[in-house]
């Protein structure tokens, strides 16, 4: 392994911002990846959110404030039942930092393949309009 020449192992880390979470095929997935999000809670304490699967539905998770602090709010069982989960820390570069859409994971009722579709990221999508049309226009969403 490559030590950077500061020594410190978390320059080897990205630099954007916010914070990502999966867990696949875990039983409790998605308190597990809450868990997991909490333990990089620096990433970003604006909001948080998760969204698992179970018996091929999706069950999205959203709130403001930090996992870390509210994650004794969550009934996992109950709000993310299912093995596959995926969990987003907010750190707020851009957007209104108190609207829910601006919570990730961002979801989709439908797609062209008939399912939901679910996608957290990592940094400021500078080009969203472009890539939302363009999303449509190959059928994605």
């Amino acid at each position: 392994m490559l030590i950077p020449s500061s020594g410190n192992l978390r320059d080897l880390l990205p630099g954007e911002k916010c914070g990502l979470s999966a867990v696949i095929n875990v039983d409790e997935a998605g308190r597990l990846a809450l868990v997991k999000s909490a333990l990089i809670v620096h990433r970003g304490e604006v909001a948080f959110g998760a969204v698992s699967v179970h018996q091929g539905k999706f069950h999205p998770f959203k709130k403001r404030g930090s996992v870390h602090k509210r994650l004794d709010e969550v009934d996992a069982q109950r709000d993310l039942p299912g093995r596959v989960a995926i969990a987003h820390n907010r750190y707020a570069t851009a957007g209104d930092p108190d609207a829910r859409k601006n919570i990730q994971p961002l979801v989709w009722s439908e797609s062209r393949f008939g399912t939901p579709i679910a996608i957290a990221h990592n940094g400021t999508l500078v080009n969203h309009l472009l890539t939302r049309k363009e999303l449509l226009d190959h059928g994605a969403l």
